[in-house]
């Protein structure tokens, strides 16, 4: 995929993609456990892995 596309296409339709389906449940709930990923892979936790 270019990364102009990549930019442009919206989270829901990458994870549909990837998990096969677009039932908005199951993408609403894998957004969310992503989002809390994000809140705690941060730098910092990187470093520490690192280290």
């Amino acid at each position: 995929m270019r990364v102009s596309e990549v930019r442009t296409s919206r989270i829901d339709d990458v994870l549909a993609t990837a998990l096969g389906t677009d039932a908005p449940e199951r993408l609403r709930e894998v957004a969310e456990a992503l989002d809390v990923l994000a809140r705690h892979l941060t730098p910092e936790a990187a470093a520490r892995l690192r280290s």
